[in-house]
């Protein structure tokens, strides 16, 4: 059996941390399963339908960091090993075979990085290019069959290939051959480093550049949609009262309702239609000036009300290109330092704590908008008591 007082604490170190993250994410994909699988509006909208994507992609890589160390072949020396002893990897109990499983569900985590993409894309479709719904649904198979099929691809490749090892932490692709003295590789086997790149790396760094433009672009249509807005806070006027209707949580996910009549006055909107006393006008008058008022009141409204929806749409696709900044920026700076052949032990624990914890970052974002909403209908209500009501609660 390994002994782990026997490990080097940076050793004990990497197989805790991400045990205790990819928990966390797995939790936190889970309760987005629930809100959208219990919920039949859920079900039907196309972000919810990639969140669920995203969701199944976080458990599946995260049941790989969870194992952390212990699929990893029992007695592996630790490169942390103090020289002249043979300290071994902390929690190492697996075989090659239990290493190759993880390997397998560990390559799985492209999907993430791919479907975070797509996230991105359909926050720009619906932002910046006022998609709507049904137009978006004609191309959402797309969002699916690349991730999941890359990410299925490469990960059948890399075990049938033999190109599975192990790192200091967990299994992926680095042909155990490389740690048998005498051992040859295959023509595949002496390639693993691009096809690391390739498999991972690659799609990953795509990933990055391409949601940060997305970023950069929902933050110009979120300052646009401010300019709107004030450019219609206008004073308030005796004779129209325009009402913006109440929250809702969804909308701030881009989701899409019916729209207002154009030739009636939006939900929730009251009319005065009495006259200034002192001023002498005529029935058909009035009717006419009336009307006319009505109707450039309920644009002015309109119009700060889509501002306002899109502002909030924007805001919620930043926060989710932000929670994949997060995960994945430690482990892009873990790339440049091995190009660079530097070994910073803290740059690898932030790699191998923030990485598993997608899935929870995902929820926090998620949940956020339904958080607000609720707060403001409980302002006396703290925090727990909130967040256990919006995760009980189907609708909300």
């Amino acid at each position: 059996m390994t002994n782990n007082s026997d490990s080097p604490p940076q050793s004990i170190a990497l197989a805790i941390a991400p045990k205790i993250t990819s928990s966390l994410s797995i939790v936190g994909s889970i309760i987005i399963l629930n809100k959208v699988l219990r919920s039949p509006k859920r079900r039907r909208h196309p972000m919810h339908r990639i969140m669920v994507g995203l969701s199944v992609a976080d458990i599946l890589s995260g049941i790989s960091f969870f194992g952390s160390t212990w699929p990893i072949p029992r007695g592996t020396v630790s490169r942390f090993a103090e020289e002249g002893t043979q300290q071994l990897i902390y929690g190492a109990v697996g075989t090659e075979r239990s290493c190759d499983m993880a390997g397998f569900f560990c390559q799985m985590q492209v999907a993430s990085p791919l479907l975070n993409a797509t996230l991105a894309t359909y926050y720009l479709l619906t932002v910046r290019y006022s998609w709507r719904t049904e137009r978006i649904q004609k191309i959402e198979w797309i969002f699916f069959a690349v991730p999941f099929g890359f990410a299925l691809f490469t990960s059948i490749f890399v075990v049938a290939a033999n190109l599975i090892g192990h790192v200091e932490w967990t299994c992926w692709i680095l042909p155990a051959e490389l740690s048998v003295e005498g051992a040859k590789l295959t023509s595949i086997q002496q390639n693993f480093r691009t096809i690391q790149w390739l498999f991972l790396f690659a799609p990953v760094w795509v990933c990055i550049v391409y949601v940060s433009i997305i970023f950069v672009l929902l933050y110009i249509d979120m300052r646009n949609s401010e300019r709107t807005m004030l450019k219609y806070s206008i004073p308030y006027q005796p004779g129209v009262v325009a009402a913006t209707g109440g929250r809702n949580a969804d909308e701030e996910d881009g989701e899409q309702g019916d729209e207002a009549d154009d030739e009636g006055a939006p939900s929730g909107t009251t009319m005065d239609a009495s006259t200034n006393p002192n001023q002498q006008s005529s029935p058909a008058s009035c009717h006419f000036k009336n009307k006319k008022s009505r109707r450039w009141h309920h644009e002015e409204s309109r119009e700060r009300r889509e501002a306002s929806k899109s502002r909030k749409v924007a805001i919620q696709g930043m926060l989710y290109v932000i929670a994949f900044y997060i995960a994945w920026l430690f482990p892009t700076v873990t790339r440049i330092t091995d190009l660079l052949k530097v070994n910073i032990f803290a740059i690898q624990f932030l790699d191998t704590t923030l990485l598993p914890l997608q899935g929870a970052l995902n929820c926090m974002v998620y949940l956020r908008p339904r958080y607000n909403v609720y707060r403001e209908a409980h302002p006396n209500h703290g925090m727990s008591t909130s967040m256990w009501a919006i995760m009980a609660n189907i609708d909300a």
